[in-house]
């Protein structure tokens, strides 16, 4: 199950973390607005668990 919700977090933390990156070497610091990206990449995460949370009800209802 870990490794499912990692899965799934993954493009989140990617997404932070280099734009953090971005942040320091363009503007000296951390901005404080992540911006438009951030909201598509919670709205990626939200139809990945949507996804996820499918499969696993379909499993544990397979018995």
């Amino acid at each position: 199950m870990f490794l499912l919700v990692l899965t799934a977090l993954t493009p989140l933390f990617i997404y932070l973390f280099l734009r953090i990156i971005w942040d320091l070497i363009k503007y000296g610091n951390m901005a404080a607005v992540f911006g438009l990206g951030l909201n598509f990449v919670l709205f990626v995460e939200a139809l990945i668990f949507i996804y996820l949370g499918y499969f696993l009800v379909k499993v544990l209802l397979k018995k």
